[in-house]
C-alpha cells in the first residue's frame, strides 16, 4: 500500500511539473491582437481583386467617389496602420514580442503582419528576428 501511494504521489507531482512549465496564454493581450488584426485588414481587403465587382457598392456605402476608391481606401488604411503600430510598439515594450507562447498559435503572426504593413518594418527587424 505505501509503495502505491508513493508512486501515485510522484506521478501527480510529475504531472504538476509538466503543466507548470506551459506558459499561460494572455487572454487580454490575445483579444487586443484580435482587434488590431481586424483593423489591420479592415480596408486593405477592398483593394484585392476578389472585391473588384463589389467596389461600386462598397464606395457607395462609405460615400467614396468610385474614381478615387483605391486612393481613399488606402489613405484610411494607412491611418489605421499608424495607430496599430503605436499599440504594437507598446505591447512589445511591455510584454515582449507577442508570439506563440504569449498569444497562442492562431495569433502568433499578427504583430509581424501589423509591423509589415506599417511601412517601417526595419525598425523592428531585431524583434522579429528574435521572436
Amino acid at each position: 500500500m505505501p509503495m502505491k501511494f508513493i508512486l501515485l504521489f510522484v506521478s501527480v507531482l510529475f504531472l504538476c511539473a509538466i503543466n507548470a512549465q506551459k506558459p499561460a496564454i494572455n487572454k487580454v493581450l490575445s483579444k487586443q491582437l484580435d482587434s488590431l488584426f481586424r483593423e489591420d485588414q479592415k480596408f486593405r481587403k477592398f483593394v484585392l481583386p476578389v472585391y473588384a465587382k463589389k467596389r461600386d457598392s462598397i464606395a457607395a456605402h462609405y460615400n467614396i467617389d468610385t474614381n478615387k476608391f483605391e486612393t481613399v481606401i488606402l489613405f484610411y488604411q494607412r491611418k489605421i496602420d499608424s495607430s496599430n503600430l503605436v499599440l504594437i510598439d507598446s505591447i512589445i515594450r511591455i510584454h515582449g514580442y507577442p508570439g506563440k507562447s504569449i498569444v497562442g498559435e492562431s495569433r502568433k503572426n499578427y504583430a509581424a503582419m501589423i509591423i509589415h504593413h506599417s511601412g517601417n518594418p526595419d525598425k523592428y527587424f531585431n524583434v522579429l528576428k528574435n521572436a
